[in-house]
């Protein structure tokens, strides 16, 4: 887990958030690293609801440049984000079998190439494989998340 949130990091210059194993609209299991003004402003103001990248994930399997995607942003989440450096994205989204995750990684200097987006969709379908949210993650996980400076949510 810790070398595929590495790979993760060291890509996102801005940060990356996955949200794991989502069930109906919730995940189980978020790890972010987004900086922590952009995600409480984010919550506050309920961005979620009208993110084009989430709306994007739902929709689709794959992966997509937030440039790419042709979504309405009515609460203009896009150029907020890149006042926080997360101006150049792409979003991932997976499904094997029922349960769907969902990845959201971010730059602030560029866009991601072509083989960067291929492996952070194997990172999205690797941190699917690797947890389970029937099982509490380990206290060694748990320490790789904090030496990794990632955020752990779980309900």
């Amino acid at each position: 887990m810790k070398s595929t949130l590495t790979t993760a990091k060291s890509l996102c210059t801005s940060g990356f958030a996955l949200g794991l194993h989502v069930v109906y609209t919730a995940p189980s299991i978020m790890l972010q690293t987004y900086r922590t003004d952009w995600t409480a402003k984010y919550v506050e103001k309920g961005m979620v609801v009208s993110d084009p990248t989430v709306h994007w994930a739902f929709q689709n399997r794959g992966a997509a440049r937030w440039s790419e995607m042709d979504l309405p942003d009515p609460q203009n989440v896009m150029p907020q984000a890149a006042e926080y450096g997360l101006a150049y994205g792409c979003v991932t989204s997976i499904q094997p079998k029922d349960v769907q995750s969902m990845g959201f990684f971010a730059r602030d200097d560029r866009e991601f190439t072509d083989d960067e987006i291929e492996t952070l969709l194997a990172c999205t379908q690797k941190m699917h494989d690797l947890t389970d949210p029937s099982k509490p993650l380990s206290i060694d996980i748990r320490s790789d998340l904090k030496s990794l400076s990632v955020m752990l949510t779980t309900p």
